[in-house]
């Protein structure tokens, strides 16, 4: 019968306390098996024993408390990155939109400007030209995208056209296409 104590006696309880018998560990964590528990560790421990456990669980306590605050501060701390970053994406996803919103303000006043100045071959050459308008539908996905192109083919062949301008002597043409360019 000794040995079956001192076998149940090494079987650890929550909290570093022994167990000296098997319905200890499978008992729930009521109030009245709680005292019932503390009544037999009484009786069956010294009160150094006793108090050993106690700072025992005292220090455990205080280690998970630690680890606790370590843990919350952690996801602090990872929550305030996310938020910084949500916002310096935003902040990111406005500039972004304001530069396309610019483009396509640029690229508008370029094909105004190129319907103007082709209105002015056309008329010099009396030949009738559509509006830009009628070319695209208003709601045609791809206006924006296509105003942009315009822009850059206007831009590309801005130089060609003021060099031949300036071979051809015609040094306000140049001009203006110098300033209409830059």
């Amino acid at each position: 019968m000794a040995s079956t104590t001192a076998m149940a006696a090494t079987k650890p309880l929550r909290f570093g306390v022994q167990a000296t018998d098997r319905r200890d560990r499978d008992r729930d964590d009521d109030p009245v098996s709680v005292s019932v528990r503390v009544d037999r560790l009484m009786e069956s421990h010294s009160v150094d024993a006793l108090q050993e456990t106690l700072h025992a669980l005292h220090r455990d306590i205080d280690a998970k408390r630690q680890e606790l605050r370590t843990m919350v501060g952690e996801r602090y701390r990872d929550l305030m990155e996310a938020a910084n970053t949500v916002s310096s994406m935003s902040d990111g996803a406005t500039a972004f939109k304001e530069d396309v919103e610019e483009a396509k303000r640029r690229g508008a006043e370029v094909a105004a400007a190129a319907a103007t100045a082709a209105g002015a071959d056309d008329f010099a050459s009396s030949r009738p030209r559509p509006p830009p308008d009628a070319l695209l539908p208003a709601d045609d996905p791809n206006r924006p995208y296509l105003a942009v192109a315009a822009e850059i083919k206007l831009l590309m062949a801005a130089p060609e056209m003021m060099w031949a301008a300036v071979d051809g002597g015609d040094l306000l043409r140049a001009s203006e296409l110098f300033l209409f360019a830059r």
